[in-house]
Formats: C-alpha cells, structure tokens, sequence
C-alpha cells in the first residue's frame, strides 16, 4: 500500500522515522486554516522549511484551504475569496513540487439536498476546469467530508472528466458516517479516485482515531482497495505520529476479506438497530432508521414503509436515492392516496396473508398489479425491478405494517433479493412491530395518566370558583419555566436541560400539586372573608339586639338614653364588622377597637346578649387573610393529603416522582416551609419551580377572594424579598420575570 502521513514541522525527526520505515509519503497539512493566508512571512517560512529538507517530494501532496470557504457562495466576497485562497494552495503546491492538493466542496452535507448539491456543481464546476489549467502539473483532488451520498461527486467526477490533473479523494470514514454504506462510495466512484484518506471512528462521530481503535471493518477497506483502487496513495490522516504508526501497521496486519467485512457489517447494523429499538421513543424517527437500515443491508435503492390503519395501507416513510426522495422521517407524512386491503396488491397481499413476497422482475410478474410502480415509472424516467415486501407483525400475529424494498444492487447493478436478505429483513420487520407495538402501550399509558390528570384538574379547579385558573396556571409557568431553561442551555448559560420526558413529569406535577384540596372543606377552602358564613349571623345578631332594645324601650324597661346607646353601638358595629371582615390587613388601631367592641352587650331584663361570640372576635382579629390559625392548618393539611392520595397512584416511569413534587410545592428553602420542613438539599429543582409557580399565580390571580389583584411588579418585588429571605430560589424568580416580560404578561 502507497503510504502518507503528515508530517510535524515542529519534530520532524519523528515523521523522518515513519518515512524510513514505511517509505511514506508526506500529505502538508499546514496550509488548510484560511489564517494562514494572511501570514506570508509563516508560509514562506514553512515552504523554506520543507524545501530545506532533501527528499523527493513528488509523490506528497498537500491539503489545501478548506475552513469556512465556499468556491460557489451567492456571496461575491465570500465566493472570490475562497477561489483565491484555493488559487494560493495551489502557488504552495506548485512551489513545494508535490503531486496534488486536496480541497473540500464546501457543501453543507447534513442539508441532503440534491438541488443543493446541483447548484454547487453548476457554480463550481467552470472554476475547477480553469484551477486545473492554470496548474497542469499539479493534481486537484475534491474531498468529501459529510455529504451523505456520493452523488456530487460522480456528477462533478463526469463532468471534468476529461480533464487529465482532475481527480477524487475519499475519506473512507467520513463515508462510514453516511447512509449509504462505504463501500458504495468505492464502487461507484472507483475510476475517478486517485487518492483515499483513512482514520477510525464509532460508526457514529467523526473522531480521527488510529485505524484499528474503532469500528470501521478494515478488512473490507483493504477488499474494495485491492480490487478497485490499487495504486492509489492512502493518507493516514491522524493527529500524532504514534497514531500514524499504530495505523500503519494495522493496515498491514489485515487480511482483505470480502465476505467476512460483509458479516461484520450487518452484525452491526442489526446490534445498532437493536439499540435503537429500545431507545428510540420517536415513531417517525424509528421507522426511518428501519427503512434507511434495511436498504443499507440491502442495498436498495427504494423503500417504503406502510402502515395499516382503517383496512387499508396508508404510506409513512418514502425513499429513493437515486431520485432523492425521501420523506416522512420528520413527521411529514407523504400524501399519497391509500393502499386498499386488496390481494391483487403485493403489499396488502403481505399485509393480509402474513407472508413476505420476493419478485425477481416486476415487469415479469403477472401475480400482482403493478400498475402503481409502472406509473411511478414512468412519470419518474425510473425503472422497478427486483422488489421484495415483508409484513410487520407484532407479537400477537397481527399486522401492523408492510416494509417493501426495490432494486437490491451489487456493483450499481439491480439484482434479486437473496433468501438471506429477505430473512434478515423479515426477523428486522418483526423487531420493529413488537417496538412500535411497546410505543404504543406506552403512549397509552401516558395519555391515560394525563386523562386521569385532566379530571382530577377539573375537579379540583369546579370545586371552589377562587382556584378556576389556578392549577393551570402553575402548570403554565412551570412549563415556561423549564423552556427557558432550555433556551439558557442551549446557549451554554444553564447546566440543567428538560428533554421532553422531563418537562412533562413537571407539567403532571403541577397539574396534580393542590389534589389535596379535595379533602378540605368548602367553608375554609372558599372562605372570602374573615367571618365567612358567619357574617350573616353576625348581622342578623345585631339588628336582633336593636329591635330588641327598641322593644325595651317602648316597654320602659330601658331609658332612652340607654336605648340611644345600644342604636349607635349597633350602626357602629354593623359598618365596623363590613369594613374589618374584607380589610387586607388589621393595623393596631383597628385590633385596639375590637377589644372595646368586645365588652359590648345589651340586656333588657330578661336576657343579656354579648354583641359578639369569641370565635368571631378572634376570626374578626386576623392580621393578614381570612383565615384563623385553625383554619390555616386546615387549609395547609392539603399537601400532606396530596401526598397521601397520590401514594395510591401508580406512575409509570415517564412520570416518576411527579407525585413526590406535587406534595412539596410549599417547601422552603430555608427549611420554613410545609408539610416537613424540608430545606434546600432536599428540594430538586421541578419542585423548586413548582414553588416559584405556585407563589407567582397567587400573588398575580384576580380571582381571589381575600385579595385585590396585584401589579407584576409589585409581585416580583414581594417574591424577590422571598428569595433574600431564603424561602425560593432567585435564579428562577428572575426567570419567571424574564419570560412574562417577553410575553407582555
């Protein structure tokens, strides 16, 4: 194998080693970064460098401006810059005396759009014929980094191929990172290769890791090397020499093995989808993996994945590479007309019979009507051949859905599906069905907690017309909360994050947090004053002691002066009790009254009346609220009642703890709070924000009884006071604040 490495200009004694020992060739990897191109004095001095060095350099090459640069930009700056510095790579190579110079597409390669990649080939295509003539001596090698699919590329490669110095530079394991399998990228690309860069990865991430310490099957490499690029030089693109040697003597140890790389790929593709299997709690996104896996096992060149629903076959996922089509991943479904439960129909034949169906030639085939992918055909310049359709079947038997494949390739070229593909896909089908089948209990599950949720909600909120709003108030602000805190950390400024799953247990949590109120009786719960019902006995009291006096009176039995007593007492007391029964706040000079009023009575000879009962007097003494200090603990036993009705459910793990919040809604972080007197350490944060919430809403509420409505900035005043008391948490008041400022609230 014809051997690169890149060389450290800093120790180079290192890279000599390597070169004397593999008869390596060096790839300069000092001139990619735009930067540099600002710097004449560093790059005159690296190439005086590498000149200085005696060796032969005409078999390195060089890697050429790359960050940031775009040949094809809308942007004129952008765009002439970069053909520019392309134009100086090439100066460097030419000084340098190497072989060629690899640069990048610039395309945004997650985009997966072909008219994307087509208007970059149509921008770039007449800059790289001219790069080519203007340096006839150096090659031009284009790379691919994350495009998806080698598409561009073979256009780009037909294009310019005529040109002598033009030619192709894989990275074999940026391919690996693709949905199309890296030996696709091989053999469709083969004749326009002329130079390949290697390193490892996890099949996942881009990672530079010596070949070997990861998961690319490098036995295959050497296979598809061996057979369609045998000349071409291998760049062991890694960061250090060690790794570089490690590599290099990996590569030699593997033995080619076509059969065997073949194994080891679909080992992983159905462990990896196995994984997903379980972990995956999106529906579109799974059945997209299963199509993409099951092409790739196959390579296949369409696949469409149906599910059954009203008797008929309703497409979900739609796939074909060589058009570019792909659909239904996001949630998009494709709206395309229904499948009839029709045998005449190869998929719905699966669907109802329970059987997977191989056909050869659907052109040959006179078993089903074809006429659908005969019309796709032919609006579509496409031709469907070999075709293969697998139900879905959940542990039950039953149907779900229909997998079809088309045109299995080997090569680029159509063949049938093998027994073995078609096992393969049929044991992958059935995985997929018990999955979705798993989702689908669970999103039953789920809705049947937050129906539960819902009533009790209802419940909760009919009982008493002072709460209408206010356990979806708290769930509101809760949620906003949490989306906030998203926002933070997607901008680096919060550690903590709310995946979906998260967000929802603390919606429930919200939801069910005043259950309790249930158990509380109606009297205290809707009490709006501080005599409650009382007040109409109170009243009825007083006038009674008037008419009595006048009845008294009339009778001789009191004097006038008396008489006149008792009336002004009664008028003072009825206006006194009206005022201090709705008051905000009872001041000292209002408490100094009470106790005067305390001693009044009236007695006419037969019976003497106290103008006020104790209970009333204690009730009309009330600093702040209606509520008497009984009356308070009743009111506040409805967290532990929360608690002790929601022990009795069961949450299912997508709602763990949300019970165990909703009961600490009123703990402090001081440890002054209620029912336990739990502090800080002991809070997470969803009860923190429960907290927060729960304060928010009471203070801003316009339908409480006890209280006027209160300006916001008189809240956030009270609830910033709160969190210097040690009570809630500041981060999350300013939070609250900051999200009903952008909502105008």
């Amino acid at each position: 194998m014809n051997y690169s490495i890149i060389p450290l200009s800093e120790n180079f004694s290192e890279t000599e080693e390597l070169i004397r020992e593999f008869g390596a060739n060096l790839e300069y990897n000092d001139f990619f970064s735009p930067d540099i191109y600002d710097n004449d004095a560093e790059i005159e001095r690296l190439i005086s460098f590498y000149k200085s060095i005696s060796r032969d350099r005409s078999g390195d090459t060089l890697h050429g401006a790359f960050i940031g640069l775009d040949i094809s930009s809308a942007d004129i700056v952008l765009r002439e810059r970069s053909r520019a510095l392309f134009r100086k790579s090439m100066q460097i190579a030419r000084r340098l005396g190497v072989k060629g110079v690899v640069f990048h597409t610039g395309l945004l390669g997650g985009l997966n759009l072909r008219s994307f990649a087509d208007r970059w080939l149509e921008k770039s295509k007449g800059f790289l014929r001219e790069l080519a003539g203007e340096f006839p001596d150096t090659e031009i090698y284009i790379e691919n980094t994350f495009e998806q699919e080698p598409y561009v590329f073979e256009k780009l490669a037909k294009e310019l191929a005529d040109v002598k110095n033009f030619g192709l530079c894989i990275d074999y394991a940026h391919a690996s990172l693709t949905k199309v399998p890296a030996s696709e990228w091989i053999e469709t690309l083969a004749p326009y290769i002329r130079h390949i860069h290697v390193n490892d990865n996890d099949l996942q991430n881009d990672l530079h890791l010596a070949v070997g310490d990861g998961k690319i099957d490098f036995a295959r490499f050497k296979f598809l090397l061996e057979k369609y690029c045998p000349n071409v030089s291998v760049l062991v693109e890694v960061g250090s020499t060690d790794k570089a040697k490690r590599s290099i003597e990996y590569l030699e140890r593997v033995t080619p093995c076509e059969n065997h790389s073949q194994s080891i790929d679909v080992l992983d593709k159905i462990l990896d989808i196995g994984i997903a299997l379980t972990a995956e709690r999106n529906p579109d996104k799974l059945l997209d993996l299963i199509v993409d896996t099951a092409m790739s096992l196959t390579e296949s060149d369409g696949g469409t994945l149906y599910i059954v629903e009203d008797n008929a076959l309703k497409f979900r996922i739609v796939k074909t590479r060589s058009k570019g089509v792909d659909m239904g991943g996001n949630g998009d479904t494709p709206d395309f007309p229904v499948i009839p439960m029709n045998e005449e129909h190869i998929c719905a034949y699966s669907a109802i019979t329970g059987k997977s169906m191989n056909i050869a030639d659907v052109y040959n085939c006179t078993e089903f009507d074809f006429s659908g992918p005969k019309r796709f055909d032919c609006l579509n310049d496409y031709h469907t051949q070999s075709m293969v359709t697998i139900p879905l079947q959940n542990k039950s038997g039953n149907t779900i859905g229909v997998l079809q494949l088309i045109n299995a390739q080997t090569n680029g070229k159509i063949r049938e599906f093998t027994a073995e593909e078609e096992r393969i896909i049929h044991a992958l089908g059935s995985q997929t069905a018990i999955a979705l089948e798993n989702m689908e209990y669970l999103h039953e599950l789920n809705e049947q907690m937050w129906s539960f949720t819902e009533a009790l909600t209802e419940a909760i909120d009919k009982r008493t017309p002072y709460n209408a709003s206010h356990t979806r108030k708290v769930a509101e602000y809760s949620g906003m909360l949490a989306d906030y805190i998203n926002q933070l950390h997607d901008r680096g400024e919060e550690a903590e994050y709310f995946d979906e799953e998260r967000r929802n247990r603390l919606v429930m949590s919200a939801l069910l947090h005043d259950i309790g109120k249930l158990v509380i009786p109606k009297s205290v719960m809707n009490k709006a004053t501080r005599l409650g019902d009382k007040f109409e006995t109170v009243m009825s009291r007083l006038r009674e002691i008037k008419l009595r006096a006048e009845i008294a009176f009339l009778k001789n039995r009191i004097t006038e002066s008396d008489f006149n007593t008792v009336s002004e007492r009664v008028k003072f007391c009825i206006e006194f009790v009206e005022k201090v029964n709705s008051a905000g706040f009872i001041d000292d000079e209002t408490e100094k009254k009470l106790g005067e009023i305390a001693e009044y009575s009236f007695e006419d000879g037969e019976e003497k009346i106290k103008f006020f009962t104790e209970e009333e007097l204690e009730m009309l003494k009330i600093k702040r609220g209606t509520l008497s200090e009984n009356e308070r603990k009743i009111m506040e036993s409805h967290a532990l009642m929360t608690e002790e009705i929601l022990k009795k459910v069961h949450f299912n793990s997508s709602f763990k703890n949300a019970g165990k919040w909703a009961a600490q809604h009123h703990e402090c972080l001081n440890g002054k709070g209620y029912p336990y007197g739990l502090t800080a350490e002991d809070l997470c944060l969803e009860v923190r924000i429960l907290a927060v919430s729960d304060i928010c809403d009471a203070l801003l509420a316009t339908d409480r009884p006890y209280k006027k409505p209160m300006p916001k900035e008189k809240a956030f005043e009270i609830m910033h006071a709160m969190a210097d008391d040690g009570k809630i948490e500041r981060r999350l008041v300013d939070y609250l604040e900051n999200c009903l400022d952008e909502k105008n609230v």
